[in-house]
């Protein structure tokens, strides 16, 4: 049990870490930092895989602790619950923080991806006032008038 506690907490270290990521992304979106999104989304992937490793790690535990209570295919929950007096409390106080930083973070990323969504909508609308609409042929084998970039030079 305390090697599952140990790997609780290394997960919520994780979870704190990805939740700071998620926030410097926020803010390079916020200034359109181009090279901050760019350091953001390395940084976000790299403790993705790490939180994964770690994640199917606890995963392995809270079945091998399971087994060595007798007990098969536990949840974290059930696990806690099951667990003697001193691991019990520090698991369920480990399992609640998690699943409240999971759910900020899910928070965190909605509200990245719709910022990023709207520069990428804002970014789109720019291209096209510079560039017209993207060219469409007909049967006159005429181009649609330009924009104010003349893209065919």
């Amino acid at each position: 049990m305390d090697e599952l506690i140990r790997v609780l907490e290394e997960e919520l270290e994780l979870y704190e870490a990805l939740a700071g990521a998620l926030e410097r992304q926020r803010d390079a979106l916020v200034r359109l930092d181009r090279r901050a999104v760019e350091a953001s989304a390395l940084c976000l992937e790299a403790l993705l895989w790490e939180l994964r490793r770690v994640s199917d790690a606890r995963a392995a535990l809270v079945q091998t602790s399971a087994r060595a209570l007798g007990r098969s295919g536990e949840s974290l929950r059930d696990l806690a619950e099951a667990a003697p007096e001193p691991q019990r409390v520090r698991i369920a106080d480990l399992r609640r923080k998690l699943l409240d930083r999971i759910q900020g973070m899910r928070l965190l990323a909605a509200t990245s991806r719709a910022l990023l969504e709207d520069s990428m909508g804002r970014i789109r609308a720019f291209v096209q006032m510079l560039t017209g609409p993207a060219p469409t042929y007909t049967n006159s084998r005429q181009l649609p008038s330009r924009g104010l970039v003349d893209r065919s030079a």
